[in-house]
């Protein structure tokens, strides 16, 4: 390979790194503010009194829970859109990994590969972590919608 396609390369490679990073802790970062928000919401829900009159009425019930539904949808459409792209970077990387001879047994170490077999298949496996993760701001955004509506029976 020439020195500037190797060194374009190297550039790229370390660039979806970061982005690989940015990714990772953005999704982090998601799920900790909606587990946060919602059970904030919660507290204030049931302990905050102006709070407690203004979910007195049905038709604030239903608009409050409207919100919840849709600040959920747009958590959980950023998760999975975040984990796609995420895959995508995974995939790209793997290509270079590919280009520098990391999977060539005897390229970089004596005997074996510098990378797993494994590995080959970054980026393509399934979605069930992105689903779990939608899981739980779907539960703790519906324990949320459960607890304004039950608040005013009790």
């Amino acid at each position: 390979m020439e020195m500037d396609k190797v060194q374009i390369l190297a550039t790229a490679y370390n660039a979806h790194k970061q982005e690989l990073m940015y990714r990772r802790r953005s999704e982090y970062i998601t799920g900790v503010t909606a587990v946060l928000f919602y059970t904030l919401s919660m507290i204030l829900v049931l302990y905050h009194p102006v709070l407690r009159r203004i979910l007195e009425s049905g038709a604030n019930k239903i608009l409050a829970s409207v919100v919840v539904v849709i600040i959920a949808n747009m958590q959980c459409y950023h998760l999975i859109k975040n984990y796609k792209r995420h895959c995508d970077i995974q995939r790209a990387i793997c290509s270079m990994d590919h280009a520098f001879g990391f999977f060539i047994p005897g390229e970089y170490l004596a005997d074996e590969a510098l990378y797993d077999e494994s590995w080959k298949k970054t980026g393509h496996e399934r979605a069930e972590g992105i689903f779990s993760r939608s899981l739980i701001i779907i539960a703790f955004a519906s324990l949320l919608v459960i607890t304004i509506w039950m608040k005013g029976w009790s």
